[in-house]
Order: C-alpha cells, then sequence, then structure tokens
C-alpha cells in the first residue's frame, strides 16, 4: 500500500467530474462517515458533540433512495452514537466497530475475548492515576475505554503512555493513540476497516457497478481507507491535529467541506433518481 502525504492529495472537489461518473453508473451505492471530526466539530468534551440538522436531514434523505446505504463508524459507544444520530435507514458501528446495528436494526459483534471485567479494572486504576491531572476527560465505553486529553497541560500524552502501557501489560487490551486521546480496546484482529468491510458485504457486496466513499479524520479510519486504496473514494478531512501519511486518496480541507460534499452528492443523487423514474 503507498501512503502519501495528506497535504499532496488532490481534494475530491477537482476530482467530481470521476465521482460523478462513477456515481451514474452505479446500480449500489454506500456511503460510509466517521463521526467526530467529520459529521461533528471537535469539541472540548466528548459529550458536546453536535451533528447540524441539515447535515442530519441529508443524510436521512440520501439513505432513502432505493439501493442506496449510509454508514456511521466511530469510536463512541453504540447507544452514545445513536443518541446523536437519530436516524432512520442508517447502519451505526459504535466502539470502532465491535457492535454494529445495521438499518433493519439487526445488530452484530464480532467475537472476541471478554474483556469487560478488564475495563472496568483498567478504568479504576487510570482514575486514581489521572484524579490529579487537570484537563483529563474518561469515556468508558462497552467495549473500550478513551482517555481524552485535549484540555490537558502540554506533555500528558507521553506521561500518560508510560503509564496505560504499564497497566495494561499482561492483559487482553491494546492502547492505541487516537485525536488529542489514547483508546484501549480488546487486543483482537478487528477495527474500522474490517467492520466496514462487513457492512460492505451486508449491502453492496463485489457488484462491479457498485459506488463507495469513506470519510473520515483520524487515525483509526486509516484502517478503512487502507481497505479502500484500489477502489471508491478514501476522503480525509485534513486536520493539524492529524500528522503523519495517509491511506486516503482524496482530502477535504476542513470538517465544514463535509457538508458541501453531502449537498453536492445529495444533488446529484436526486437528478439521477428523477432521471430513472421518467
Amino acid at each position: 500500500m503507498i501512503m502519501k502525504k495528506p497535504d499532496t492529495l488532490p481534494h475530491v472537489f477537482t476530482a467530481w467530474g470521476d465521482v460523478l461518473q462513477s456515481l451514474s453508473r452505479a446500480e449500489k451505492v454506500l456511503l460510509g462517515f466517521d463521526f467526530d471530526g467529520t459529521l461533528s466539530p471537535i469539541v472540548e468534551r466528548p459529550e458536546l458533540a453536535f451533528m447540524e440538522p441539515e447535515w442530519g436531514s441529508l443524510l436521512n434523505q440520501l439513505s432513502s433512495f432505493q439501493n442506496l446505504f449510509v454508514a456511521i463508524l466511530s469510536g463512541r459507544s453504540l447507544d452514545d452514537l445513536s443518541k446523536r444520530i437519530n436516524l432512520d435507514r442508517v447502519t451505526l458501528a459504535g466502539d470502532h466497530g465491535l457492535r454494529i446495528r445495521l438499518e433493519d436494526g439487526t445488530e452484530y459483534q464480532p467475537e472476541h475475548s471478554e474483556t469487560q471485567a478488564e475495563l472496568r479494572d483498567i478504568f479504576g486504576q487510570i482514575e486514581t492515576f489521572t484524579r490529579d491531572i487537570e484537563g483529563i476527560h474518561l469515556e468508558p465505553k462497552e467495549f473500550s475505554l478513551t482517555i481524552h486529553y485535549r484540555s490537558a497541560p502540554a506533555g500528558t500524552s507521553a506521561i500518560l503512555e508510560r503509564a496505560l502501557k504499564k497497566m495494561l501489560s499482561g492483559t487482553s487490551l491494546r492502547l492505541q493513540s487516537g485525536r488529542m486521546c489514547w483508546e484501549i480496546n480488546p487486543d483482537i484482529s478487528w477495527n474500522k476497516g474490517d467492520a466496514f468491510e462487513w457492512i460492505r458485504a451486508q449491502y453492496i457486496g463485489d457488484n462491479p457497478r457498485r459506488f463507495e466513499l469513506y470519510v473520515g479524520d483520524d487515525r483509526t479510519d486509516e484502517d478503512v481507507f487502507k481497505k479502500m486504496q484500489t477502489r471508491g473514494f478514501p476522503i480525509l478531512v485534513i486536520s493539524t491535529e492529524k500528522t503523519g501519511a495517509t491511506n486516503a486518496n482524496f482530502r477535504l480541507d476542513s470538517q465544514a467541506e463535509v457538508g458541501i460534499l453531502l449537498e453536492r452528492l445529495m444533488e446529484h443523487i436526486s437528478e439521477r433518481s428523477t432521471k430513472k423514474s421518467n
């Protein structure tokens, strides 16, 4: 796989002709999105995250078209994500895909070791360790735990990394870096990329006339981009907090541009639907 510098990626709107050409001949369409930093602006505390009502309306309209499927994948718990994405006909994947709910309400969980007891124990240790560190926010989830340090003093990330690695030694949990946070997940071979592939298999499979797009901004979205490098449109939302090479093939220059992308997709798909019905 070829990794690229984010600023060398072509802007997806400069390649819009290719997007429309692919969409025009597609029999089945899958639109995938990350939540925080993509559909929602980054905020100081995760409970303050929101999605613009207009964007929710666009996603709802898009998901109403025949053979078009919308999926939202997040590190948030599925229950928390569901409260923020209160839409019909949209597939949601929480905990980086450890719990997936299809548009018909069917749920899927990949097999993984029982880690909830370990998570509870680790949460207690981390809660004690971070009690006197200003600006730390702990986000416990069903199968994972996120330690946010966006509001903490400089140097906190390195302090946390050393302590967390020691705490996790000998457990069935793994430590991953995120956007101004550390994430603790089950140490299994499953991530957002695997979750997206599973969702893809349910809806569009390997239909030769398919269209797929995924938009994300964080390190965990790289797992999806990597799966899509030779197909579809993997799009990175540029951020000063996401550094290093990427597996994406296209870019958006800001989170606000995601709304423009939704509007453009809606415009073309609506026109295509009207033409087919005439």
